[in-house]
């Protein structure tokens, strides 16, 4: 492919550019011109010399229609975006996007971050600013993690609301406390910094309690 108009010219091409397309058809009673799906190259981006970005579309074609709608995208930076065909400024690292066809749509988009030894699939809306909820995972040790929930209450960024961590102990507003003990059946749910519901159950130990901080000023 190339935008010069005669013959061996290397006219640089432009974004959005076809490279290929590989269609296939089939016989609708009148004729065969019309594609069921599509496989295309695409230049995704600005090329230069010896650089050549590209994005690769699956596009299908609705029952009642005669042209095909993209579904599926690879872009050039490795992503893949089903339902949409663009980056949004809050996901824009994460490597699987999937949206409804509805403008107004929730997202799922799911990605980590491997420096910090983080994962998330967080959902997210066109009309939202940031993520609206998160759920993620944090490798705390070698071989442990945990699993805590986001949400955003209107605010620059989600934060965390709700954790269980490797033993098994929940906290409500607040990271279990890491003095809790990691014995297999023993469970503790922290409700914030002032209650806590624990319980341990081993045959003839079997005991529960709750923990209530009185603050008065």
């Amino acid at each position: 492919k190339s935008r010069g108009t005669s013959v061996g010219s290397a006219t640089v091409v432009q974004s959005g550019d076809i490279l290929g397309t590989v269609a296939f058809a089939g016989a609708d009673g009148t004729d065969l011109s019309t594609s069921a799906v599509q496989l295309v190259a695409e230049v995704d981006g600005t090329p230069g010399s010896n650089d050549m970005p590209g994005r690769f579309l699956i596009k299908t074609c609705a029952d009642g229609s005669d042209s095909t709608t993209e579904r599926l995208r690879i872009d050039s930076s490795g992503r893949l975006l089903i339902g949409h065909t663009s980056v949004g400024s809050k996901a824009a690292a994460a490597p699987l996007q999937i949206q409804t066809a509805s403008s107004g749509a929730f997202a799922l988009n799911i990605r980590n971050r491997s420096s910090n030894d983080y994962g998330f699939i967080t959902f997210t809306d066109n009309d939202a600013d940031e993520d609206l909820v998160q759920i993620g995972i944090q490798r705390t040790a070698a071989n442990t993690g945990d699993l805590f929930f986001y949400t955003n209450g209107g605010n620059a960024s989600s934060t965390e609301k709700l954790r269980l961590n490797s033993s098994g102990h929940m906290g409500l507003g607040v990271t279990p406390n890491a003095n809790w003990p990691t014995n297999a059946d023993f469970k503790a749910f922290q409700l914030g910094t002032g209650a806590c519901v624990f319980g341990r159950g081993s045959g003839d130990e079997d005991r529960g309690g709750i923990a209530v901080n009185y603050y008065h000023t």
